[in-house]
């Protein structure tokens, strides 16, 4: 017979990491967020604090993973550009670029595989902040935000 356990309702929260001087020529800055047990990673929000002055031609790439320094199971960045593409606009401060995290396995899908974004146990999300090989003029703060729905 089956046993029923029910909870009050889901807890969603934040946790956050404002990186200064975040931005190194041709090089990444690395640094961690902390994801409690039994949560879900849904969404990360960066935002420029104070805005940058990079190469016209230089890119801004923001990478998320579980695994070591570098990882890319929540947030990959193939052409680091996701925080700016090349030949844009300098991002102003107050700038907020927003992704969703990778979505759970969908219903009716055959031998569903463990969601990256879930995690029974505590656990460090590795930020990555890449830089191309541009000059940059005017470092930045960044601030990195990771929602979470606490789930289990």
């Amino acid at each position: 017979m089956a046993n029923f356990l029910y909870n009050k309702g889901s807890i969603s929260f934040s946790r956050k990491v404002i990186i200064s001087d975040a931005l190194v020529k041709n090089d990444d800055t690395d640094t961690i967020i902390e994801q409690p047990a039994g949560s879900v990673a849904t969404k990360v929000y960066a935002r420029y604090i104070t805005a940058p002055d990079v190469g016209s031609s230089g890119t801004i790439g923001l990478t998320l993973g579980t695994g070591s320094a570098g990882s890319t199971e929540l947030l990959a960045d193939a052409s680091a550009n996701n925080l700016k593409a090349a030949n844009a606009s300098q991002p102003a401060a107050g700038a907020i670029v927003t992704a969703n995290l990778p979505a759970l396995t969908a219903v009716g899908q055959n031998a569903p595989a463990a969601a990256a974004a879930f995690t029974t146990d505590d656990r460090n999300i590795q930020v990555r902040v890449k830089m191309s090989n541009h000059t940059v003029t005017k470092n930045c703060d960044l601030e990195i935000t990771i929602f979470f729905d606490q789930i289990a």
